[in-house]
């Protein structure tokens, strides 16, 4: 299912944005890495995570700045959306659910 969500998401992006070379690209470097692949499937199945419960709960990278890097890479190119959680009082990360509107 992950895979399938995964191969949707990219689909989508590429048709919204076919005339923008630019946008492509930086949307497939994005996916590039496995440990990114890897990000969206933790927040698939567990949904929206601020960076440490993504750090603890994806255990794939050595140090949370590395998570970060990661997560934001993924949000730059509209794969996920970052947002305050007024509950936990922090930021959260979670699948832009509007790539399949």
């Amino acid at each position: 299912m992950v895979n399938y969500l995964l191969f949707v998401m990219t689909l989508k992006i590429c048709l919204d944005i076919i005339n923008d070379d630019e946008k492509i690209k930086y949307i497939c470097k994005a996916l590039s890495k496995e440990t990114r692949i890897e990000a969206i499937k933790v927040l698939y199945e567990n949904g929206k995570l601020t960076l440490d419960e993504f750090h603890s709960k994806a255990k794939i990278h050595k140090n949370v700045e590395t998570s970060y890097r990661n997560l934001e890479k993924l949000v730059d190119a509209n794969l996920l959306k970052k947002e305050y959680d007024n509950v936990k009082k922090k930021l959260t990360y979670t699948i832009n659910h509007k790539l399949f509107e």
